[in-house]
C-alpha cells in the first residue's frame, strides 16, 4: 500500500474517515488495493479503533471491500453504480436547492461563498478531486440544513463518498475548469435568491458532468 505524503500525527475519528476516503477518491488508494491496519496506523498515526470504525463506515458506503479473517481492500470502481449515484446526488442538490434558498441567511450565504471560492481555487490550482467533490458535497449541506431537511443531509452523506470515485473510472477524462463554471453559476443564482434559475442551471451542470464521464 502507498500512503499519501501528509498526515497529521492527531487524528479524531471523523479525520482518520476522511483521509482514508480521500485517499481512495484520489486514486492513491487504488481499486483492489489491500487496506493493512498496519500500514495506515504507520500513515495516519491514529488508534486501531479510529481505523476500524473508518473502514466499517467505507464499506458501508461501496468504498471498501471487507472479507472476515480474509482481507480488507478498495473496491473496484463499478461505472455504473457510480454514475447512478452522481445522478442522484444531483437530484437531491436540486432539493436542496428549492427548499434551502428561500430560507438561506448572511451565515449561510457567507458559507456557500467561502466553499465555492475554495473549489474554485482548487480547480485553478489543479488541486485534488477530492477537494472538488467534497466542497460540492459541503455546499449542499449548507442549502440543506438552510431548508431544515435533516433527511435531506442523511441522504447527501450516504451517497456523497461513492460519488467522489467520479474522477477515478478508468478511463475517465473531464475538464474541471468547464464544469466548475456550471457550478459558480448556480451560485450565483442562488445566492441571489433566483431559485427557479438556479435549479435550471443545476440541470444543465448535470447534462454536463455526465455527459463528460458517458
Amino acid at each position: 500500500m502507498i500512503m499519501p505524503q501528509t498526515a497529521n500525527r492527531t487524528f479524531l475519528r471523523d479525520q482518520v474517515y476522511i483521509a482514508i476516503r480521500d485517499a481512495i477518491a484520489d486514486g492513491v488508494l487504488e481499486p483492489g488495493e489491500r487496506l493493512r491496519e498496519d500500514e495506515i496506523v504507520e500513515w495516519l498515526g491514529s488508534s486501531r479503533a479510529s481505523i476500524r470504525d473508518a473502514l466499517a463506515r467505507l464499506s458501508d458506503q461501496g468504498l471498501v471491500e471487507m472479507v472476515p479473517n480474509q482481507f480488507t481492500r478498495v473496491a473496484p470502481v463499478d461505472r455504473d453504480d457510480v454514475l447512478q449515484s452522481l445522478v442522484t446526488q444531483f437530484v437531491f442538490f436540486r432539493i436542496a436547492i428549492s427548499e434551502g434558498v428561500p430560507g438561506l441567511t448572511d451565515e449561510h450565504r457567507a458559507e456557500l461563498q467561502r466553499l465555492i471560492d475554495v473549489v474554485t481555487t482548487s480547480v485553478a490550482e489543479g488541486g485534488r478531486p477530492s477537494v472538488y467533490i467534497s466542497g460540492l458535497g459541503a455546499y449542499m449541506r449548507v442549502l440543506a440544513r438552510a431548508a431544515g431537511n435533516e433527511m435531506l443531509l442523511h441522504y447527501i452523506d450516504q451517497s456523497g463518498p461513492l460519488v467522489s470515485r467520479v474522477l477515478s473510472i478508468p478511463g475517465t477524462s473531464v475538464d474541471l475548469d468547464r464544469l466548475n463554471g456550471y457550478a459558480v453559476d448556480v451560485h450565483e443564482a442562488v445566492l441571489a435568491g433566483e431559485t427557479d434559475r438556479a435549479v435550471t442551471l443545476l440541470r444543465e451542470f448535470a447534462a454536463a458532468t455526465v455527459g463528460d464521464l458517458e
